[in-house]
């Protein structure tokens, strides 16, 4: 469960000691990192370069499902057809769904106590809102998505988890599509997004969704700021990185993961034209 702090009126995701922008807004160059915390990231230049390392998959049009092929349109009818969908803030409904689906993958569940006491702080945020939308199969929850709403008027996909052996069922296809549909058209947002890549590999989620679902990569610009502890560490250990990446394990993959962020903050970038030459 993440915890959220803001800086400079943006608000950020804290978790394992470090922190990084909840929402794709370009932060504040001069921000000050928090003495508590390893490292921030942040972005700049948000969706107004050509090309970069690093991006947010996000959808900024009209969801409409004659768009897609009669493939996909066929899956999302299948799965409205085998579920119901909508908003429900029944915490003893998601929790049984999300001890489910932590205990399949051998992930650390948490105390109902300690997860209703993270769920009541989530609706009670000031600075973003938390919408929860719940999955049902004949009034069984077997899935919930756990949505962020900016102030700026975007949606972030936060969390999506569906009960394993009801994914056959494309409850995930109509699950995005009712929200596609409910933010973009409804609220009329500006767009949606699942997040930011993945630091070391590409997600098969984030494929599922621009492949499907006509997302698209937002490119822009990495920032990180370091304590002196972690900025020691990345200095020393930059100059191993290919040979980090023959040794195997956990504890070298974190290294890696840092490391290859690090390139990606220092790498360069392509401006638009048209971005270039205006202002």
């Amino acid at each position: 469960m993440y915890k959220y702090i803001t800086l400079n009126k943006i608000p950020y995701v804290k978790h394992n000691g470090y922190a990084f922008n909840l929402f794709p807004q370009n932060g504040d160059i001069n921000i000050e990192r928090p003495i508590n915390i390893l490292f921030l990231r942040y972005i700049s230049k948000f969706d107004e370069i050509n090309y970069s390392e690093w991006y947010y998959v996000i959808k900024d049009k009209i969801e409409d499902i004659n768009s897609y092929s009669s493939k996909v349109k066929n899956q999302i009818k299948n799965g409205l057809n085998n579920c119901s969908i909508k908003q429900e803030y029944d915490v003893n409904k998601i929790y049984s769904i999300y001890s489910n689906v932590n205990s399949t993958y051998k992930n650390k569940v948490l105390s109902f106590k300690k997860f209703k006491n993270y769920f009541d702080i989530y609706l009670n945020i000031k600075e973003f809102k938390i919408n929860y939308w719940l999955i049902s199969i004949n009034d069984t929850p077997i899935g919930y998505s756990k949505v962020c709403i900016s102030k700026e008027k975007v949606a972030f996909y936060e969390e999506i988890h569906i009960i394993k052996a009801y994914k056959k069922n494309y409850v995930n296809y109509a699950l995005i599509h009712i929200m596609n549909k409910y933010y973009l058209n409804e609220c009329q947002l500006n767009f949606v997004t699942d997040g930011s890549r993945n630091i070391y590999h590409p997600t098969q989620v984030q494929d599922f969704l621009i492949y499907k679902f006509q997302f698209r990569k937002a490119f822009c610009k990495l920032h990180v700021k370091y304590n002196f502890t972690a900025k020691i560490a990345i200095l020393f250990l930059s100059p191993f990185y290919n040979h980090l990446k023959k040794i195997k394990g956990h504890f070298f993959y974190k290294i890696l993961t840092l490391l290859y962020q690090d390139k990606i903050s220092k790498a360069n970038y392509i401006i638009l034209p048209e971005i270039r030459t205006t202002g």
